[in-house]
């Protein structure tokens, strides 16, 4: 097995971030989102965004680096909706179809969460799309469902659902436990 490590991510790792960004949309939601969207995604413009807020000092992103490259990545911050509630957010978490199963997502939760912690937030959300059959993550993360809404993406409207975790601690010890399995 390769080894993986995890580590803040740097300005070189962008290319490989979006090359999983919209290889993990193209896979994980082809379902789910309109597949003349899916077929538009360009790894320049997911790049382009990434390097637009790579300034923000915010923001988190951790990558799960191996000899071949950025396996996945997660980011996370402040929450963008209703921080009086929940806190901090996390915004994407991807890891690359060939490198699933290992264990690299609840690392990549875990290091991203304990930065959020270390920030001094306490409580986490993470949106995902209401029907992604991905989420038996979240739910063995611990996570519950405690919003639902809606937003367009190339035309068309799409539910998604927030999972919280009102005790980021928990959510912790629960990716720890997981990943020590």
């Amino acid at each position: 097995m390769t080894e993986i490590t995890l580590r803040p991510a740097a300005m070189d790792d962008i290319p490989r971030i979006a090359q999983v960004n919209v290889a993990c949309w193209r896979s994980a939601y082809r379902d789910i989102v309109d597949a003349v969207f899916l077929a538009s995604l360009s790894t320049q413009d997911f790049a382009r965004r990434f390097r637009e807020r790579a300034g923000d000092k915010t923001a988190i992103t951790r990558v799960a680096a191996s000899p071949q490259g950025v396996a996945g990545f997660c980011t996370g911050g402040p929450n963008r909706g209703n921080p009086s509630e929940i806190d901090a957010e996390v915004y994407s978490i991807y890891v690359h179809d060939s490198c699933q199963g290992r264990g690299i997502g609840k690392k990549l939760i875990h290091s991203v969460v304990s930065e959020l912690i270390e920030q001094g937030y306490a409580a986490v959300i993470i949106w995902t799309f209401r029907d992604n059959p991905y989420r038996r993550f979240y739910d063995s993360l611990g996570g519950r469902v405690v919003r639902e809404s809606s937003f367009e993406l190339g035309g068309t409207d799409y539910v998604i659902v927030g999972y919280a975790w009102p005790d980021m601690q928990e959510l912790l010890r629960t990716a720890w436990s997981a990943d020590e399995e």
